[in-house]
């Protein structure tokens, strides 16, 4: 394997890890949020796994165009931005007031609020199951079925992409929460109570190293779908640890200074 696939072994082993919690049967659908590394490797995942129709959302268009183009997704979405401002992405401030004794206490505004941010959430999760639903070479999708994937994969940590997850995800699947996000947030419970949906966390991996390496030997050969060419997903490098704090402040952001996609940024001696 290269050394820009072998770099990208440890997220490929949360992707790896996350997909063997799910368990999905072949033909299922999913849904991955988030198409940063760990998100585009776990569609991949989901993909080699035997899941037929695989949707990718994320806010930055670059990242779904860059899924859709290099095989990690069968279908994408463009989440709208005012769905992650700053107003909807604290889970307490706000909602909960501390009183005397401590205890927290709905604010005056908090349900109305919170209200408003499910319906958000639940109106996008539509969007994308419309998008889902779009007709793909090879795909026969059941018009009569439970509206919903039979897996989301939550990989943002972000409060209202869990909400958007449980709203997406039918009526006996599965939620898989990879990112990670604030300690404590607000969930619609009742909606994967009623929903019989099963949430279920990961904590980065557990024994997948061995399986990511066979993986990234065997991407070459042909034969069913496996993963994608993972080089080009090194976008950025850097010479030196001397250079580290300006490698690591751009792998936080979507976009370099010239507008180009970042992706997976390397340090090298």
């Amino acid at each position: 394997m290269s050394f820009d696939a072998a770099a990208l072994l440890e997220p490929l082993s949360v992707a790896i890890h996350a997909v063997n919690r799910a368990r999905p049967e072949p033909g299922s659908t999913a849904l991955v949020l988030g198409a940063g590394t760990v998100g585009l490797l776990t569609a991949a995942m989901a993909r080699q796994s035997g899941c037929t129709v695989v949707t990718i959302c994320d806010v930055d268009q670059g990242r779904v165009d860059y899924a859709l183009a290099n095989g990690f997704a069968t279908h994408g979405y463009v989440v709208p931005r005012p769905l992650h401002s700053s107003s909807s992405s604290s889970s307490i401030d706000g909602l909960w007031t501390p009183g005397a004794d401590g205890v927290m206490t709905p604010s005056g505004s908090s349900y109305s609020l919170l209200d408003s941010r499910l319906e958000g959430a639940k109106a996008t999760a539509q969007d994308i199951l419309a998008v889902s639903k779009d007709p793909h070479p090879g795909t026969i999708m059941d018009e009569d079925e439970d509206d919903g994937v039979d897996v989301t994969f939550e990989c943002t940590g972000k409060e209202v992409c869990v909400h958007t997850s449980l709203y997406a995800t039918k009526p006996g699947g599965k939620v898989i929460m990879v990112g990670m996000g604030t300690p404590i947030q607000t969930l619609p419970l009742s909606v994967a109570h009623l929903r019989e949906v099963d949430i279920l966390g990961i904590f980065r991996y557990a024994n997948t190293y061995a399986t990511g390496i066979r993986l990234l030997c065997a991407q070459k050969k042909g034969g069913a779908f496996g993963l994608p060419s993972l080089d080009k997903m090194v976008t950025h490098r850097f010479k030196g640890l001397h250079n580290a704090r300006q490698a690591f402040e751009l792998a936080g952001r979507t976009v370099d200074d010239e507008g180009r996609l970042v992706l997976k940024v390397l340090i090298e001696a």
